[in-house]
């Protein structure tokens, strides 16, 4: 039976060549590209024969909504200084069609003046889009700043938005940051008509401000922010497969999980199942890794291909290099523009290389597989391939390993795109002289991949041995979620909570927004952790110390009835949770009517609180948050005071809610029960932070004073009740991050390897974590994070020895004179000082090759294996060749 990996092997291939596809529609497509894309198309539509799999994820990817269709508004198509977001990123793109350079198409003027509108396509019912594409706001921003820096910040942007969605926890500083050092102005308000001026092609936008005036400005250039669509064909596909999708066309899953559908077996990953950015793909992506491995392994499969190893042949490895050099003419295009012949002499002046082959379009089947069929006739022990897109080559390099019985390491592929797209674009007008650069450069890049491949060491990696256990910090539905989902998989995980019972926040926590109870998940979950074999609980405890690096942690902890006790595992996961800020602001305190949101859904579902009583509700949003010291969005608060207004709407129609507010952040598909909440009478007044609501308590009644923008005056508003929303604050101690070697940030938040491609990692390898001490997040979201930290731990866990990576620093101790330097420098605390043998050594497993060791060592001691001076030496002449 295949795995899921194949699965999502394909899914990835064909969102990169989706997005390709749709980044170059603006403009025309240059002859190299094009030949790339019909390539890919052509193997697409080609016959694929049956796959047999034990999963299904669909990662589909997502289109984005076309500016044209309806009424345009705003001339998208007509006015050709009018772009969308994705179109902005060509023109700023250095292989764009202007090189990166700001000018606006046809007349060529430098862009001066920019303006972006937010919400095209989304937020719209008129469209029948009411939701939040999520990824906008923070996309224009980020082109704002590069564009800005382009122009050494002499461009003049303007970001008219709604609502300035930055939800998350890094997002609401870089905002600021964008308006207050670099001058990005953010207006509120809707755009209501786009013209262009005849005479200067300049764009006069009529909008309206938050106070109803209407005013006119005028900009070089519009870059609409388009919002988030289904992909094509995702809703045929998922009626083929039954499954379910909500009424925008974006597949459905299962209550309290972003990827399990109503279908055992089949999965959702990324924007197939809603609107997410890149964070939040890979995490729900490997949240569906987790899941799909899951059913795997539930119905008898592994966890991943088995991998069958390459014994080397004994001339691979101690016989002088004989390296096949194949190039691609790339349709014969490429063999145009360089004498092949030329090529040939100056590659085969190094002995090395044995022979040399052109081949056309190695990247279709049948270039490759003549390809492959010269290598198996040549039999050389090495490889080297000149070729487009190198990153597509990683599976094929493995299978022509297999074939000729080499290892991978020594083959490489090098990427001759810069020198084929150029010299193809230019072919009608490159001179017999440009020609024999190409030649020239050509040959440079050739020799530089010739020098790597010919020094190449096939060594075997050095292994680490793995504990095959997990430790779980932290009880609430984060941690019993990842406790589970690796228990699932066969291994032992000793959870440590350090209250008194399991559950954390779904102890108060009884309703979402979207109407679904958290008793059920809850019991269900505590039910199959407290009975699961391989689930060991240590309620009550605390971790004093932990130390010891990727498959192999000792961390103690301490409660009453153990006492002291010593945990030997091989990942860590951090669950410690988060809990409602405390607030002194807004009067809180004193008077028993000023409450928080919290107190009142625990009011609320005891009956403390009855709607029918109260006349009116003031909610105040963002209290104490997105301002310094805590400034980010806490991400739930908004959708908290939606959720008890409704509920107190619905209670008590006659009620009068109020929530003040600066930015709605209703995200997502949150955004149609802000709609609801609005079509139910609650009140929303926009406030600027600049001047904040007032509240004062005077002889047991509550007032509320507060500047309404759209009538231009303060308004009082006497209060039955104010619901203050206060934000999230970590449960995560700087003492235990530390011990098990993670860092927070300045908010206190676990802080990722890269928040974008290592979401849920440590720098420190073998930590992980989720929940509310990665980030604010609902429970949904808390879900996904423990899902894919799990999936990450579980890489480490299926393993009995921990394969390090190819490249891995060593010491020359002959060389070494302790200085430490290098101990200090390593980011990932991958070497120590070994009393005992009075020795630096490095922890291979934890070492991610990064070479800074190397770099800081005064006697070049530390190396990097795969790396040897010859190696470096002989690439640095090839690059200088190719520019004497």
């Amino acid at each position: 039976m295949m795995t899921a990996y194949a699965t999502v092997e394909t899914a990835v291939e064909a969102m990169k060549i989706g997005a390709l596809d749709y980044l170059l529609k603006p403009f025309e497509i240059d002859p190299l590209v094009s030949k790339i894309l019909q390539i890919y198309h052509d193997l697409e539509a080609a016959q694929q024969p049956p796959m047999e799999v034990g999963a299904l994820v669909l990662c589909g990817g997502t289109d984005y909504f076309d500016p044209a269709i309806g009424i345009n508004t705003y001339g998208y198509g007509r006015f050709p200084k009018v772009v969308t977001r994705l179109g902005f990123e060509r023109i700023l793109s250095g292989t764009g069609p202007n090189q990166g350079r700001l000018v606006r198409p046809l007349d060529g003027k430098p862009i001066k003046k920019v303006a972006w509108f937010q919400c095209i396509g989304s937020r719209n019912l008129q469209l029948e889009a009411d939701f939040c594409s999520s990824i906008c706001c923070m996309h224009a921003i980020k082109e704002a700043l590069v564009a800005k820096e382009k122009s050494d910040g002499e461009l003049d942007a303007t970001i008219f938005y709604m609502d300035m969605r930055t939800f998350g926890k890094s997002f609401q500083r870089y905002r600021d940051q964008a308006e207050t050092e670099y001058g990005v102005r953010f207006k509120r308000g809707i755009i209501h008509s786009l013209i262009q001026d005849e005479s200067s092609g300049d764009l006069i936008a009529t909008h309206v401000d938050v106070t109803g005036a209407e005013k006119e400005d005028i900009f070089d250039m519009v870059v609409l922010s388009v919002g988030q669509r289904p992909a094509t064909g995702a809703a045929a596909l998922a009626e083929n497969l039954e499954i379910p999708c909500n009424s925008w066309d974006f597949g459905e899953t299962q209550p309290f999980s972003s990827t399990v559908t109503g279908k055992e077996g089949i999965l959702l990953g990324g924007s197939f199942s809603g609107l997410k950015d890149i964070n939040e793909s890979v995490i729900h992506a490997s949240a569906a890794a987790l899941s799909a491995s899951r059913v795997i392994h539930k119905s008898g499969g592994g966890l991943a291909p088995e991998v069958s190893t390459v014994s080397q042949p004994a001339e691979a490895v101690g016989e002088s290099p004989r390296v096949m050099v194949s190039v691609c003419t790339c349709g014969n295009e490429l063999s145009k523009l360089f004498d092949q012949d030329q090529l040939v002499q100056s590659l085969e002046a190094d002995p090395a290389v044995d022979q040399v082959f052109f081949f056309e379009q190695t990247c279709t089947a049948t270039g490759w597989e003549n390809l492959v069929e010269h290598a198996e006739k040549q039999r050389p022990n090495r490889v080297l391939i000149g070729a487009c897109l190198p990153y597509v080559y990683a599976r094929k390099i493995r299978e022509l390993g297999q074939r000729l019985e080499l290892d991978p390491a020594l083959i490489d592929v090098v990427d001759i795109k810069p020198i084929a797209y150029n010299s193809i674009r230019n072919a009608e007008t490159t001179s017999e002289e440009e020609r024999t650069a190409t030649n020239k450069e050509l040959s440079a890049i050739l020799k530089m991949g010739l020098a790597k491949v010919k020094w190449a060491d096939p060594a075997p990696v050095p292994k680490v041995k793995v504990r095959q256990q997990a430790l779980v910090v932290g009880g609430g539905i984060a941690g019993m979620t990842a406790a589970l989902a690796i228990a699932d998989h066969g291994f032992q995980v000793n959870m440590v909570e350090q209250e008194e019972a399991l559950g954390g926040n779904l102890n108060w926590l009884k309703l979402t927004l979207e109407g679904n109870t958290t008793n059920t998940i809850l019991e269900e979950t505590l039910q199959k952790v407290e009975k699961h074999p391989l689930i060991q609980i240590h309620v009550a405890s605390r971790v004093l110390s932990s130390y010891g690096y990727v498959g192999h942690f000792n961390t103690t902890i301490e409660n009453k009835e153990e006492g002291a006790i010593t945990l030997n595992h091989g990942v860590t996961i951090l669950a410690t949770g988060g809990t409602e800020a405390s607030t002194s602001s807004y009067s809180f305190g004193s008077s028993e009517a000023i409450i928080t949101q919290k107190d009142l859904d625990l009011n609320l579902d005891n009956n403390t609180i009855e709607p029918q009583r109260l006349e009116t509700v003031v909610m105040i949003q963002c209290v104490d948050s997105r301002q310094e010291p805590r400034n980010y969005c806490s991400r739930i608060c908004c959708a908290s005071a939606i959720k008890n207004a409704l509920h107190l709407k619905e209670e008590n129609p006659d009620i009068a809610v109020y929530i003040l507010y600066r930015d709605m952040m209703t995200y997502g598909f949150t955004e149609s029960y802000y709609t609801q909440a609005r079509k139910a009478g609650v009140i929303f007044i926009q406030y600027d932070p600049a001047e904040k609501p007032e509240v004062s308590a005077i002889n047991g009644s509550v007032q509320v004073a507060i500047f309404e923008p759209i009538i231009g005056s303060k308004i009082e508003l006497d209060a039955d009740l104010v619901v203050l929303a206060t934000g999230v604050v970590p449960n995560l101690p700087q003492d235990l991050a530390t011990a098990f070697g993670a860092t927070l940030d300045q908010d206190g938040f676990f802080e990722e390897a890269e928040s974008k491609w290592r979401p849920v990692d440590s720098l420190k390898e073998g930590v992980f974590a989720c929940g509310l001490a990665h980030s604010p997040r609902n429970i949904n979201e808390s879900i996904a994070t423990a899902e894919a930290a799990s999936q990450r731990a579980l890489r480490i866990l299926t393993h009995e020895q921990l394969p390090a990576g190819k490249v891995v620093a060593e010491v020359r101790h002959s060389l070494c004179s302790l200085c430490e330097r290098c101990i200090d420098t390593c980011p990932y605390g991958a070497r120590l000082f070994d009393l005992d043998l009075d020795k630096v050594l490095v922890n291979a497993a934890m070492c991610q090759g990064c070479g800074s060791c190397a770099t800081t060592c005064p006697n070049s001691a530390s190396i990097l294996a795969g790396f040897p001076d010859q190696q470096m030496f002989d690439v640095i002449d090839s690059a200088l060749e190719g520019t004497a």
